[in-house]
């Protein structure tokens, strides 16, 4: 896929995000109704700043995917999924499909609300997926947490496929609405971290988001001062509980 079908909203600072999208670009179409955005954030109609690693509209539909670039095995279901890397070592991680469906539907309803809605108007589904851009990733899950799973090969295919439901299959002008709707809604880069210049000595401190939400200002230790041999500290300000965005994810 080309760059005039593909938006980069924010090059992505990790180099297997990078690897990752690339390797499905290169898989997807240059023809209508294919399109695809990567690494942004929106606003639900809760306030919470949701960030979005790829989004496609392909035949089989609007699909939000989230990406895992994780290596060794991953067992687990429901709630919890288990991580174990080559090494031996276990991570815990809560089911990424969760959330994932919970921004799509919060997607679709602002896109919805932007193309309308009512006779004339399509209905705009967003569906999810998880991508494990690692191939030799060992999958153990649960059999109804298979459903949106897929290797970069899988997920490909998948988005090829029309679905069985009329209402549900993507042409070039719901492609375009799409397009239009994102454009509306001013989808952001990501924000990976904030510079901060801490006085006296003028250097610059590069704090990474904080990870969940902050009900007001907290405090994070800085460098040492230049010349004064003190620490100092920066202040950083987080959202208003309930308006939280999501933190760092691995």
């Amino acid at each position: 896929m080309e760059d005039g079908r593909r938006t980069t909203v924010t090059e992505s600072g990790y180099e297997h995000e990078r690897r990752g999208l690339e390797a499905i670009r290169k898989r997807l179409p240059d023809e209508e109704p294919w399109r695809a955005w990567s690494n942004f954030t929106f606003t639900a109609s809760s306030g919470h700043v949701r960030e979005v690693d790829l989004m496609v509209t392909a035949p089989a539909g609007v699909f939000l995917i989230e990406l895992k670039d994780w290596h060794g095995s991953v067992s687990g279901g429901g709630n919890s999924w288990m991580q174990t890397t080559p090494g031996g070592t276990q991570r815990r991680h809560g089911n990424p499909l969760h959330l994932t469906n919970q921004k799509a539907k919060e997607l679709a309803s602002l896109i919805g609300d932007t193309v309308g809605r009512g006779h004339g108007r399509p209905r705009i589904w967003v569906s999810e997926a998880v991508c494990f851009t690692d191939d030799k990733l060992g999958v153990n899950l649960a059999s109804a947490d298979m459903n949106g799973v897929y290797t970069i090969k899988q997920l490909v295919e998948m988005l090829s496929t029309p679905p069985t439901d009329a209402r549900r299959q993507i042409t070039a002008t719901v492609s375009r609405q799409v397009d239009a709707a994102l454009k509306q809604l001013r989808i952001a880069p990501v924000r990976r971290q904030h510079e901060v210049f801490v006085p006296p000595g003028g250097e610059v401190v590069r704090l990474r988001p904080h990870l969940g939400r902050l009900s007001g200002p907290s405090h994070q230790a800085a460098r040492t001062g230049a010349g004064t041999g003190l620490p100092q500290r920066a202040r950083r300000f987080g959202r208003r509980a309930g308006l939280g965005g999501e933190g760092c994810r691995p």
